[in-house]
């Protein structure tokens, strides 16, 4: 499955430079994409990934990033949910730098 995504900053020459928008996918060969594709496509360590998934959960989905526990150590991630996740991070961020 390949949805695309649109991503956060370029973060590869510093990670407090903002170079904009561009667009990346998120491509997994199952349905769900595993903390390694998630930590791949946002730039974040697998540990960050699971520590977000771990807050979905024990928040109720409140905070945190949408996962699924799949079994004792492994977590599953829905790439649509994961899209709207990163949107709605745009909008705030959008919004924030509008009222300051």
């Amino acid at each position: 499955m390949v949805i695309i995504f649109p991503t956060t900053p370029d973060r590869t020459n510093s990670p407090n430079k903002r170079k904009g928008l561009s667009v990346r996918s998120l491509k997994s060969k199952h349905e769900y994409a595993s903390t390694q594709e998630v930590a791949d496509y946002l730039g974040f360590a697998t540990r960050t990934i699971t520590a977000m998934a771990l807050l979905w959960v024990e928040s109720g989905g409140t905070e945190g990033l949408p996962a699924i526990k799949m079994g004792k150590r492994k977590w599953a991630f829905d790439p649509e949910q994961i899209q709207k996740w990163v949107i709605d991070r745009q909008k705030i961020t959008q919004s924030a730098a509008k009222t300051a």
